[in-house]
């Protein structure tokens, strides 16, 4: 065979093999260029780490204009994107490719709201509140029950317009109600509001109450005045006290606005049957009492023929469910009873014994304070000794409530009340609550 041949039979049979030699699978062309924008409502965001399935190269972090360039294969539509930044929202998503070659991965960056501590124990039962002696933006008296009507409205700007009035204040109770509204000669521009039907809604406001900060930084304490009339016990309670029941650690319950007494609507009897039912519905719940003007107690005076304390002042706190209350929620006499400066023992009679008071509220938060915060009983001059009553948490809590609705008097004239009846908690050693004005 000549060389020409051999040749030839070579290259016949390279070419006759080529036909059967396939090439092994080639990854598609990763020539689109692309961009992920990270962005937070609008602001671009550096220093993102941005992860792309198949993306040339895999892993960036944004560069200062939220960006990172990758290339991806030619026809992809859509990746696999993944983007996470410390104090941010993460991204594990599928995000489309837009035409102009940009991807766009949206974020949020909003730091978390403060986690608002809830109060419990001394600093639930221990009442500053400004119920009735402030004023809003818009010249209208805030009585806190009327906050639920505005909430319930969403008018959310009259809400925080009070809240942060009452803060200022040094507020860190506010006083609520179920149910709620104002028969006077002096009409009140916010309409009142019922929550007795909608249990749910009402456990609604005090969640949002206790979330929103008070004077102290924690949430405000909501203290929740249940009912007006007796017949309310048997109608709402059932349904409307279960649904607050996981609200009782972080909540003050009253029975009623001063129910008993000179004014008042229910009989001795009623109150113990009330305490019961709440004790009943609400086991673990902190309970306070809202006395008729200067009364120190709920036993009945005219005696009751069904009174279960037997018209019994001392007794009354200890026994048939007054044993539930841990605090009480002292209301004086109105107008210049109550408004009058200098209200303080400083007269003499000659007696020798001492200076006494003169006719003027203080006479008688002196005797509230001595015997249910100190345990006390004291004669006109100040002079006492232990005597059976027990102490409970004390609270001038309505002063000038009447006066101040109505623009006779104002704010700063409540605060000196406060200020004064401070004088007579200090003298006895006994920390005291307010509920109109309070004092820093």
């Amino acid at each position: 065979m000549t060389r020409r041949t051999i040749v030839v039979a070579l290259t016949l049979a390279l070419t006759s093999c080529s036909a059967f030699i396939r090439p092994g699978p080639q990854p598609p062309p990763r020539d689109r260029q692309v961009v992920v924008r990270v962005s937070d409502r609008g602001q671009l965001v550096a220093g993102a780490h941005v992860k792309v399935a198949g993306g040339v190269p895999a892993e960036q972090d944004t560069d200062a204009f939220g960006g990172v360039i990758l290339k991806i294969n030619t026809g992809i539509n859509q990746v696999q994107v993944w983007v996470t930044k410390a104090g941010c929202s993460s991204i594990d998503a599928e995000l489309p490719v837009q035409a102009s070659g940009e991807i766009a991965a949206l974020i949020d960056c909003t730091p978390p709201a403060p986690v608002v501590e809830r109060a419990t124990g001394e600093s639930l039962l221990q009442v500053q509140a400004n119920f009735c002696n402030l004023t809003d933006a818009q010249g209208r008296v805030i009585f806190t029950p009327f906050l639920a009507t505005l909430w319930d409205q969403g008018d959310l700007a009259s809400v925080a317009d009070w809240l942060e009035r009452m803060r200022a204040a040094g507020t860190t109770h506010v006083v609520l109600a179920p149910h709620y509204e104002y028969h006077s000669a002096m009409p009140y521009p916010i309409a009142g509001d019922d929550f007795r039907t909608r249990p749910a809604k009402f456990h609604e406001l005090l969640e949002y109450l206790l979330a929103q900060p008070s004077a102290d930084g924690r949430g405000f304490r909501p203290i929740v005045m249940l009912s007006d009339d007796f017949s309310e016990v048997g109608q709402y309670w059932p349904t409307l006290l279960p649904a607050l029941r996981d609200l009782s650690p972080y909540v003050i319950f009253v029975p009623a606005w001063e129910p008993v007494g000179p004014g008042g609507a229910w009989s001795s009897a009623m109150l113990s049957q009330a305490l019961a039912r709440m004790h009943e519905l609400l086991p673990a719940g902190h309970f306070f009492y809202h006395g008729t003007p200067d009364r120190g107690t709920f036993s009945s005076h005219p005696l009751e023929a069904d009174d279960p304390w037997r018209g019994d002042e001392v007794g009354a706190w200890s026994s048939h469910g007054g044993e539930l209350f841990e605090g009480f929620l002292f209301q004086t006499e109105h107008g210049d009873y109550v408004e009058r400066p200098g209200c303080g023992r400083n007269v003499d009679d000659g007696s020798g014994r001492g200076l006494r008071y003169g006719q003027c509220w203080a006479n008688r938060w002196d005797d509230v304070v001595a015997r249910l915060g100190a345990g006390l009983c004291t004669d006109d001059y100040g002079h006492g000794s232990p005597c059976g009553w027990r102490k409970v948490r004390v609270v001038l809590f309505e002063t000038v409530a009447f006066e101040y609705f109505r623009k006779q008097t104002d704010t700063d004239n409540a605060n000196r009340i406060a200020r004064e009846g401070l004088a007579i908690c200090q003298h006895y050693g006994v920390t005291c609550g307010f509920g109109n004005g309070v004092v820093r």
